[in-house]
């Protein structure tokens, strides 16, 4: 079982150079970001003075010098982030973009040569953090990743990318209607007018891939851990498409599961990272699985279905 629980690397100095710490600094929006380039970024992190961490790659994974620099240009407190993005057989994957973001601010930064991101100089808060797979096959994921004035934290284990293996699915906001996605195991049906994709998304169409429980990103809760097996989890991409009114859902191709069972309805918040608890869901006579009509799932990013008791 993985271990989603956050750990913090406090690393001695003296490590060769072998990760940039690429960020861009973004003006304060809560919903959208302004970017600017990352060479104009102040990456500088503890006695480095080149503009970039102390890093390199050890058997351990990615080792960094602590984030000795505790405040900003403005004189807050500020933090490190850092982890590696692999594929499902474990590879490492560069070039993605991956960005940290609060409420106010969102710093994004770039994976290496060996999949490893640092980002530097974050607000000490709880960040979303967002990896923009879809330009390379893969789901563009969110997970959670706490800071620690001067600290460098980082996932207890490496970020699991999903490709995106089906071909994007037609919703049209002022038709509704229902889609069949991840190879026909996710069912979903939304009310003509209500969808909602994000700013500047001109092809109206969903996709969605689902992974393994065992794979998830940390979050601040882990609802799953100890049903693994039984939890289904799916991505959902673009990312976030949502609604007015609550989205239908249908999960097949379940194995064992008795009529009557219930479910607890999660889903990664977009503006956040955090779970919340959307709903429940029953499943019927034919082990298909069916959000109750009081959940309220209306927005679609990491769903993560998960058994009760």
């Amino acid at each position: 079982m993985r271990r989603l629980m956050m750990t913090m690397l406090i690393a001695t100095a003296g490590f060769a150079g072998a990760c940039d710490g690429d960020t861009a600094a973004t003006g304060d929006t809560s919903q959208a970001t302004d970017t600017i380039d990352a060479a104009d970024a102040d990456t500088s992190v503890g006695e480095d003075t080149s503009g970039s961490a102390s890093c390199s790659v050890t058997s351990a994974g990615l080792e960094c010098g602590a984030c000795s620099t505790t405040t900003g240009q403005d004189g807050e407190a500020v933090a490190c982030v850092g982890g590696q993005i692999v594929d499902g057989d474990g590879a490492p994957i560069a070039g993605l973009k991956v960005s940290a973001c609060t409420l106010q601010t969102c710093i994004i930064g770039d994976t290496d040569d060996n999949g490893h991101y640092l980002i530097n100089r974050v607000p000490v808060a709880p960040h979303k953090m967002e990896v923009l797979g879809q330009l390379k096959g893969y789901a563009t994921m969110v997970f959670y990743q706490p800071t620690v004035s001067g600290v460098l934290t980082k996932p207890a284990d490496d970020i699991v990318m999903v490709p995106l293996t089906d071909t994007p699915t037609a919703w049209a906001p002022a038709d509704g209607g229902a889609v069949s996605l991840a190879g026909g195991m996710l069912d979903l049906v939304a009310e003509a007018g209500v969808l909602h994709y994000p700013l500047g998304t001109v092809d109206k169409s969903v996709v969605a891939a689902e992974m393994d429980a065992d794979d998830l990103p940390p979050f601040d809760i882990a609802p799953w851990e100890g049903v693994e097996a039984e939890t289904r989890v799916f991505i959902i991409n673009p990312f976030p498409v949502s609604a007015d009114t609550s989205i239908a859902m249908t999960v097949h191709g379940a194995d064992g599961v008795a009529a009557d069972a219930k479910y607890d309805v999660y889903t990664a918040n977009e503006l956040e990272g955090v779970l919340e608890l959307v709903g429940t869901a029953t499943a019927n006579g034919s082990g298909d699985i069916v959000l109750d009509d009081d959940a309220e799932l209306k927005t679609l990013t990491t769903i993560i279905i998960v058994p009760q008791g």
